[in-house]
């Protein structure tokens, strides 16, 4: 059998041996996190809503950290139209279901937060699984702090198709198993992202704001009030995704030549107590198992079934907190990552959070610049590079996306375009709270339109059923 780093994944390969079907047709997931909050913006304090029944056995809306934080999670679907359609209706379902005076907050930056004591870490039923839960959380609290723990993201989880995976097995697994040929494909993708991941900040990123109670007691400063509760900074695109954000407090990087050394690294950090359990790793993209309740064996034993990219902040301009268009731009970088050349250079993995960083606290900073295989790049420079190889691959591949790779130009070449500094301009002109506020209840007002005028029979029962639950 081929070792990992003789298996090479190009473009060549995916032109001979797969089609624009096995390449576009893949599995898109989503999570979206997001904050219940009263009609001033203060988060709610009020339980979980009994409509979505028990959090751990509602697969599709639950709760994160805390009883104010639900989590949106959609099936598997084919391609990110599906995914957002899906994602869409179940964003109805829960603007329909909650309190007629509860919305659903659109920003990834909390509003109106309480004291940390304050704040309800969710609670869950179920016996021992429930405890362990809820324990974890109580064990978070005490090490990152409550009020960190509700910002909130989008989770976005692809895999390939397995007729593709299949089809190159075919021609290079050279005798090896299957599943360490797929884990081979699935790892360089996942350290080409790492290498690459401040682009994904920069072309999503939306949390440059805070509202003051947030920031109190907080290492975090920005710039500029917007001259009510809040500030906000023009530098920068994301404090959840900068070094103010949530994350490990000492960086940790496994390797990623193998899953077998990746979970001996893993499980090092647990047994030296740098993490509590591995599902603590906090790294912008996670190898997802088969069964995630053992997540290193089953890593181990079944391989890498999908990837689960945590990068992309909330984009309050959209009502699903993603829009299609960026579903669609990781889709088609997914597979870029898959073919582009990997530099030897050994300190890739420090480089590329120092990057993260840099971009999400100063990506319009003229003057700042990124890494690149240990040399200074600029991030428009080396944004406009990576496109443009991705749009000579849609072009190589008929992939057909060259018109959503231009508007991702358009943002690296333009930054007034970024989610980040359109936000910052309504910001200025009404306030972080009023304009979030807005937009929730915009967004409130449209999916009760939208569930009062078309839903099929299947959402139908289920809302009927969860308003009978919630009026009780």
């Amino acid at each position: 059998m081929k070792n990992n780093s003789d298996i090479k994944f190009d473009i060549e390969h995916l032109k001979r041996y797969t089609n624009t079907k096995d390449l576009l047709d893949c599995g898109i997931g989503v999570e979206r996190e997001g904050l219940r909050v009263t009609a001033e913006g203060s988060l709610a304090l009020t339980p979980h809503p009994k409509a979505f029944g028990n959090k751990l056995k509602n697969p599709l809306i639950t709760t994160d950290f805390s009883e104010s934080q639900i989590e949106i999670v959609t099936p598997i679907m084919s391609g990110p139209r599906a995914a957002y359609q899906e994602l869409s209706g179940l964003c109805d379902i829960v603007n329909y279901t909650i309190p007629d005076n509860e919305f659903f907050w659109p920003q990834s930056i909390p509003g109106i937060v309480p004291n940390e004591n304050k704040i309800p870490i969710a609670q869950y039923e179920g016996g021992a699984e429930a405890q362990k839960a809820m324990d974890y959380r109580q064990a978070l609290v005490k090490k990152y702090g409550a009020k960190k723990q509700l910002i909130s993201g989008i989770h976005f989880n692809f895999s390939f198709s397995k007729d593709m995976i299949q089809k190159l097995y075919s021609h290079l697994g050279d005798g090896g198993s299957l599943k360490d040929f797929s884990d081979t494909l699935y790892l360089k993708v996942i350290r080409n992202y790492l290498r690459t991941r401040w682009l994904i900040i920069y072309l999503t990123g939306c949390s440059m704001a805070a509202h003051n109670s947030f920031l109190k007691d907080q290492d975090i400063r920005m710039e500029l009030s917007d001259g009510h509760n809040g500030h906000y900074t023009l530098n920068g695109v994301s404090l959840r995704n900068s070094s103010m954000g949530y994350k490990n407090p000492v960086p940790l990087f496994p390797r990623y030549d193998s899953v077998k050394h990746f979970v001996q690294d893993v499980q090092g950090f647990v047994d030296n107590g740098k993490l509590s359990e591995p599902k603590e790793l906090y790294t912008q993209i996670r190898l997802k198992p088969k069964n995630v309740h053992h997540l290193l064996d089953s890593l181990r034993n079944d391989g890498i079934q999908y990837v689960e990219i945590r990068t992309m902040d909330l984009n309050p301009f959209d009502a699903c907190g993603i829009s299609e268009t960026d579903l669609s731009f990781m889709r088609v970088y997914m597979i870029y990552l898959l073919i582009k050349a990997e530099n030897p250079y050994k300190n890739w993995q420090e480089e590329g959070l120092v990057n993260e960083d840099k971009t999400a606290s100063n990506a319009f900073d003229t003057q700042m610049t990124l890494t690149k295989n240990g040399e200074e790049i600029q991030l428009r420079e080396w944004g406009l590079e990576i496109l443009n190889e991705m749009d000579q691959m849609d072009d190589d591949l008929k992939l057909g996306q060259h018109a959503m790779i231009m508007e991702m130009k358009e943002r690296v070449l333009h930054f007034q375009k970024t989610y980040a500094r359109q936000m910052a301009g309504l910001i200025h002109q009404s306030g972080y709270l009023e304009v979030q506020m807005s937009l929730a209840r915009q967004y409130k007002m449209q999916s009760i339109e939208r569930m009062n005028k078309k839903w099929n029979p299947e959402i139908k029962k289920m809302v009927a059923a969860a308003l009978s639950e919630r009026d009780r």
